[in-house]
């Protein structure tokens, strides 16, 4: 009889450390995976509110939610524009301007400019930015609304 010899093999499943509720306790928050990055984490992300009027009045809006943009333009604007772009007729950044709801003097809340330099010191977790046309207002001249006269 002859013994034939084998290599150890390793194991195909790998024990992985998870958090475990404990009886009694709230389960942990399901894991988050940063697209940079292969492995899952357990912090939350910081989200950014979206608001597009519907209306010229402002008053009826579609939302949407992004992960909290790292800048004005580059990620602020282009994120509105992929969120909305069924809703804008020409959802290019040059046309988009992002607008911070805030409370005036007199407890209204409005839409403020917002500064593109400081934009990581003025929009946080959670705030709500509303989408505006920036310039010329395309859907005037695309449906036939404007007239010129001379």
């Amino acid at each position: 009889m002859s013994v034939v010899y084998s290599p150890p093999v390793r194991p195909i499943v790998t024990h992985v450390d998870a958090p475990v509720a404990l009886p009694g306790e709230d389960p942990p928050p399901p894991a988050v995976v940063d697209p940079g990055s292969a492995k899952p984490s357990t912090e939350q992300c910081e989200r950014l509110i979206l608001a597009l009027p519907m209306d010229d009045g402002a008053t009826n809006f579609r939302y949407g939610v992004v992960a909290l943009p790292e800048t004005y333009l580059v990620y602020g604007v282009a994120a509105a524009a992929r969120v909305f772009d069924t809703y804008l007729v020409d959802p290019t950044p040059e046309h988009i301007i992002l607008r911070q709801r805030i409370k005036n003097r007199e407890d209204e809340w409005v839409w403020a400019s917002i500064d593109p330099m400081n934009w990581k010191r003025l929009i946080k977790d959670n705030d709500q930015v509303g989408i505006f046309k920036n310039g010329v207002v395309l859907e005037n001249f695309l449906h036939g609304e404007v007239f010129i006269s001379y």
